[in-house]
């Protein structure tokens, strides 16, 4: 199954129309858009296919799109490898894709015939982060400001963006009482019902009805000026306030508790450079040696008692 993958990797910055696959046609053949699953993160989007037809002319499907790569059975498979270990993302080693993967693989239909190779890349990366990638430090924005906010009951969110809902799951396990505030409280039916059961929302503009936060978390763009008065309005006086915001586009907040900002953030992910870059070395040697045992147990085994049984 394995050798009939086809991926076409288009990273974000890129000037490729995610629309082009609903209207390639090949040798007469018409690959609808339903052809490819997408896998969408904040850095790419990844199209997927296991049709024989679009690995036989992946070269002809790649010609029509000037910003996607197009990789083919072992390729695809260790292409998917990679990024969803977090090697090929701009926090190295990071979790997070990997969690968006999951939440793409169980939303997938029960007779998707992607479900199998993506049940062999999720146990394939947690294989290599326990015998290679274990040890790193905290690799994701949810992790670190978990870690800052540790220990404190009542936390308050400032947005609901996607970053807030990177950071959502990392707070739930902490068993915080969480708040969100939001500039746009009608957002709020737009969260993800298995975040929304766990937090209460308000509207940035509410002034009480909510415990005061000892821990305070901003992501979202919204000026000091504003936040400060927030603090001012409803009397809170957060022991720490972890501040996501680019601190050049804005004036730093200066409050009596304890802040971190963005910039502290990436020198606590730096600190652990030296190590993560070798471990991100082996991780990769790792890949194609994941890659290659899943082609061979795939490819010489096509009819063993797992897809008998599947």
């Amino acid at each position: 199954m394995i050798q009939n993958l086809s991926i076409c990797h288009i990273p974000k910055n890129s000037l490729q129309a995610s629309e082009g696959f609903a209207d390639i046609s090949l040798d007469g053949h018409e690959c609808a858009q339903q052809d490819w699953l997408l896998f969408e993160t904040c850095q790419r989007r990844i199209y997927i296919s296991l049709d024989p037809l679009n690995s036989a002319n992946s070269n002809k499907i790649a010609s029509r799109f000037c910003g996607g790569e197009i990789y083919r059975g072992q390729v695809a498979y260790a292409k998917l490898l990679s990024v969803l270990c977090g090697l090929e993302s701009k926090i190295l080693a990071e979790t997070e894709v990997f969690g968006q993967f999951k939440i793409f693989v169980s939303a997938l239909a029960p007779d998707s015939r992607f479900k199998r190779i993506a049940q062999d890349l999720i146990l394939d990366v947690r294989e290599l982060r326990k015998s290679i990638l274990d040890g790193i430090g905290l690799r994701s924005y949810g992790s670190i400001s978990a870690h800052y906010v540790a220990g404190l009951k009542s936390i308050s969110l400032i947005g609901g963006g996607q970053l807030a809902q990177k950071i959502l799951p990392y707070l739930i396990a902490g068993e915080h009482e969480i708040n969100m505030h939001l500039r746009s409280p009608s957002k709020a039916s737009l969260l993800p019902k298995r975040l929304g059961e766990n937090i209460k929302t308000y509207s940035l503009d509410d002034r009480a009805g909510f415990e005061l936060p000892k821990g305070l978390i901003i992501a979202a763009p919204v000026a000091s000026t504003k936040i400060k008065h927030w603090l001012q309005a409803t009397g809170s006086s957060p022991a720490v306030i972890v501040d996501l915001r680019d601190q050049s586009a804005d004036t730093r907040l200066d409050i009596c508790g304890r802040l971190i900002t963005l910039d502290d953030l990436f020198v606590r992910i730096e600190k652990t450079s030296d190590l993560l870059l070798r471990k991100v070395a082996k991780a990769r040697d790792e890949v194609d040696v994941l890659t290659k045992k899943r082609f061979l147990t795939r490819h010489f085994r096509p009819f063993g008692w797992e897809d008998i049984c599947a």
